[in-house]
């Protein structure tokens, strides 16, 4: 798998040169150390510099990484799925499951690319926490439920929309004949975690999700209107604070970014003020613990913040 996948980038390369013939293109194999968590690694393939651009090889970064990554022939893609990115998903580690299409009906491969749930489904999507979320029949509305590493139906396809499990939890679309925009979260049992209702909302993450609190998910007369205002739930249901945001993005790394007024700013996980509101934007990086992009007057910075 290794070298297939490097070879494949080799090729893009190869074929990339001869397509820029005549343009500044210049490309290397360069000797660069890779850390990883603060850990040198040995990479058995070359890194290639491009264009002062690095390419290194996929496969074995995400080994690296604590995953793995397979090759789709039929679908002509490549899949890199977590080996134990959640005590959910470690159980399944060695029945995680892939979506391929045949004739316009999706299935699910083992990483063998051995057929275990033959292609009968409209829509069939990545596995996560265990479970694949799978749409049963045709059109925008289709009914979506969920399946396990066995194949079989483990919660009824019965909703009008869903959204893949995140964080142990799923979003799935209760709506009515006369709102098109009410959701609910289930458990992996495919319980509701609450009997509340939400709009707008976003998928879990980091314990908490972002959802609409003041407001009309949908557009309304000028005499109606009401400004948007976003605020967090947690695994209960409900609100875990009482402050409100013009804007809301999920946590990461403990920390989410937020607007008011205009500016953006930090808050943790406990809904502190981590950064007051005094960006223009600002960008949490996945890999870094402790620091951050932030926009101010038409430039970006990388600052450090203390938590």
């Amino acid at each position: 798998m290794k070298k297939s996948i490097f070879l494949i980038i080799m090729t893009i390369l190869s074929c990339f040169s001869y397509i820029c013939l005549g343009q500044d293109l210049e490309a290397k194999i360069v000797n660069f150390n890779l850390y990883i968590n603060n850990e040198e690694k040995q990479l058995s393939n070359p890194v290639v510099l491009l264009n002062d651009k690095t390419y290194v090889s996929l496969s074995e970064i995400a080994e690296l990484l604590g995953n793995y990554v397979s090759w789709d022939s039929d679908n002509k893609s490549i899949g890199i799925n977590s080996k134990s990115s959640s005590s959910l998903n470690s159980q399944h580690n060695n029945d995680v499951l892939y979506p391929y299409e045949e004739d316009g009906f999706w299935g699910y491969k083992d990483k063998e690319g051995n057929v275990v749930v033959f292609p009968e489904y409209f829509e069939a999507n990545n596995f996560s926490n265990g479970l694949g979320l799978v749409r049963s029949s045709e059109g925008q509305d289709g009914n979506y439920g969920y399946i396990n590493t066995k194949g079989e139906v483990v919660i009824p396809c019965i909703y009008p929309y869903a959204e893949s499990f995140s964080d142990g939890v799923a979003l799935v679309n209760v709506s009515n004949r006369t709102d098109t925009d009410m959701w609910k979260y289930i458990d992996i049992n495919g319980n509701y975690i609450s009997n509340n209702s939400f709009k707008l909302p976003h998928s879990f993450s980091e314990g908490y999700a972002v959802v609409l609190k003041e407001g009309y998910s949908y557009p309304v007369s000028n005499d109606k209107y009401i400004p948007k205002k976003w605020s967090y739930i947690n695994k209960n249901g409900e609100f875990a604070t009482d402050l409100t945001f013009d804007e809301a993005e999920d946590f990461c790394n403990g920390m989410a970014v937020v607007k008011n007024n205009g500016k953006f700013g930090i808050i943790d996980k406990n809904f502190n003020t981590l950064i007051n509101y005094k960006y223009d934007n600002i960008k949490i990086l996945p890999d870094s613990d402790n620091e951050i992009l932030v926009l101010n007057n038409g430039a970006w910075e990388k600052i450090e913040i203390k938590k």
